[in-house]
């Protein structure tokens, strides 16, 4: 499989695995088991556990020479704070604010970020794929959230600014993760950066862990949350981008709506309205289009 194959397919299981985080953390709201502080941590911090752990067992050297550099060291920081901590503990709250349609919308604004922040590194215009897989990723977020009407999109100031927040973060974190996944690996960044990260987020919301506790059916949300929302789709997301680069990733990674939809439908009951499966084909043409016009290229460069 090529490489570029080979980011596609990484890419588009972080998404549907993320999708399934963010559908399993409403769950986790609307029954009260966790506070966002409190599932974001766990999660962050369980997640960053394992990978150090497993980076140690596979004794990597860069485990403990990522903290040599005082660059590395900054840029750890910079990663932790916006990257990690800072993509999952805004999207939680915009769901714990309103909900996992909503925060999804509001956070895939991000792909006009990063589709700005490149564009603007090369000195160059979007071309017009560029901008078409985009235009289909947003249009698609918005009939999967508002089923095509614009009035039952309910967004409170909190949740927009929560989603928002999150969005910019994500276009950092997608741009910017690059050279230091080249240069550490996604085993050692983000082991390092789960950790750290789940850290501060527990520090900053002390308050909550007054009422923390643990039953059968937290414990087994929990468990999904850290493996299939965080261990696993954080470090295939990353090697994706590596692989595809940024823009193509975050055209990719708006598949995360579709998956949010299937599960809400499984766990909540939610119906799929007309506007709902125009925003299927929109996402599903964002990743097909693309790949189809590329072949045709390639035949014709044939001739």
């Amino acid at each position: 499989m090529s490489r570029e194959k080979r980011g596609t397919w990484l890419v588009i299981m972080s998404a549907l695995l993320w999708g399934v985080s963010g559908v399993t953390v409403q769950y986790v709201f609307m029954k009260g088991y966790f506070t966002t502080g409190q599932v974001v941590a766990l999660r962050m911090l369980l997640s960053g556990v394992l990978l150090l752990i497993y980076d140690v067992i596979s004794k990597d050297s860069g485990v403990y020479r990522i903290f040599h550099s005082k660059c590395d060291v900054i840029s750890l920081i910079l990663f932790t704070v916006i990257g990690t901590a800072g993509v999952q503990y805004t999207f939680f709250a915009a769901v714990e604010a309103a909900n996992s349609s909503t925060a999804s919308i509001l956070q895939y604004v991000y792909p006009i970020i990063v589709l700005f922040i490149v564009t603007r590194q090369q000195h160059r215009h979007p071309t017009g794929m560029e901008g078409f897989r985009i235009c289909l990723a947003i249009i698609g977020t918005f009939f999967i959230a508002t089923h095509g009407h614009m009035d039952s999109l309910a967004i409170t100031g909190e949740a927009l600014g929560w989603g928002l927040t999150s969005a910019l973060c994500l276009a950092l974190y997608t741009v910017f993760s690059k050279e230091m996944v080249a240069k550490w690996g996604t085993p050692v960044l983000n082991g390092w950066g789960m950790f750290l990260g789940g850290i501060l987020i527990a520090v900053l919301s002390y308050k909550d862990w007054s009422s923390f506790q643990l039953t059968g059916m937290s414990s087994l949300c929990l468990g999904i949350i850290v493996i299939f929302g965080t261990l696993i789709p954080f470090g295939t997301f990353l090697k994706g981008v590596l692989y595809v680069g940024s823009i193509t990733a975050s055209a990719l990674c708006s598949i995360e709506v579709l998956a949010i939809l299937i599960w809400s439908m499984i766990l909540f009951g939610q119906k799929v309205f007309l506007g709902d499966m125009i925003g299927m084909a929109c996402i599903i043409s964002a990743v097909v289009i693309p790949a189809i016009a590329e072949r045709v290229e390639r035949s014709l460069g044939k001739f």
